[in-house]
């Protein structure tokens, strides 16, 4: 059906992305998609019979079109006179999702660890370790300004997949506030009865243990693209879910380096999904 020489049939299909800022996005068509396991990539300026100021109307995730089909060198699929014929209305503005049931609550507790290079750390808190028996993850975007050892109160979510609690709303415990950990509890308790201290737990133990907690949250299948031949701009695919993102505009991911390993991977913002780029 395609060839590396400009395919002569027109195609219709919905536009399943579109960026304003750079100017380009995606058409899902199920028949490409059957025979290349990829969706077309068109330009704006490749739109045609739509004015400037109807842009944000009529070219929208959604919208249907009919469109001519080139393959650009590396064989990914280029949309050519793109034309919208049927835009869906706006949607409303979405209502935020309130917490579930029972996790207003705000527990108090204190920063365990946290790690510049992995994007992550782990708050100590007995209430939450009681119900969970393991600390609660604590994601970058949530730290707002703490640092390991500050007594922090803070609300949970549970990734229901896993039955990790996550910190979110962080704030400063009041001075009065009770936040010993678990650990610091039964440490307590064990030096009552022994006359000799036991040795602090090496550090490198207690990043192995965090790393062994994360194992199951690595994913694989993720394959990087180039949006256009000569463009700097990439972005990533997964075949199994049908996800894909833009490098320079994901909200949802965002890349860091592995110290020990000095490899890149990308981090989800649920902090229950990543992956290795290295890998792809």
């Amino acid at each position: 059906m395609f060839s590396q020489r400009a395919v002569r049939k027109k195609f219709t299909g919905d536009i399943k992305s579109f960026n304003p800022a750079k100017g380009y996005g995606f058409i899902t068509v199920p028949k490409v998609w059957e025979l290349m396991r990829c969706d077309v990539h068109f330009q704006l300026s490749e739109v045609y019979d739509v004015d400037a100021e109807k842009v944000s109307e009529k070219v929208r995730v959604g919208s249907k079109c009919t469109f001519w089909c080139n393959l650009d060198r590396s064989g990914r699929p280029q949309a050519k006179v793109v034309r919208i014929t049927w835009a869906p209305e706006r949607p409303p503005e979405p209502v935020p999702k309130p917490l579930p049931k029972g996790e207003e609550f705000k527990y108090r507790g204190v920063i365990k660890s946290f790690h510049e290079d992995t994007g992550y750390g782990f708050i100590s808190c007995k209430e939450t370790f009681a119900r969970f028996n393991r600390d609660v993850f604590l994601h970058h975007k949530q730290l707002n300004g703490f640092k390991v050892n500050d007594a922090v109160k803070f609300q949970i979510f549970v990734d229901q997949t896993k039955g990790q609690p996550k910190a979110i709303s962080l704030e400063a415990a009041d001075p009065e506030d009770e936040v010993q950990s678990p650990q610091a509890t039964s440490e307590q308790a064990a030096s009552t009865t022994q006359e000799t201290a036991t040795p602090p737990e090496d550090e490198s133990a207690k990043l192995e243990a965090e790393v062994e907690e994360t194992q199951d949250l690595w994913e694989d299948g993720w394959t990087r693209y180039r949006v256009e031949e000569g463009s700097e701009e990439f972005w990533w695919w997964r075949e199994q879910t049908e996800e894909y993102f833009l490098e320079s505009e994901s909200d949802d991911w965002s890349k860091f380096r592995d110290q020990k390993s000095n490899k890149e991977y990308w981090w989800h913002k649920s902090g229950s999904r990543c992956f290795w780029a290295s890998e792809t």
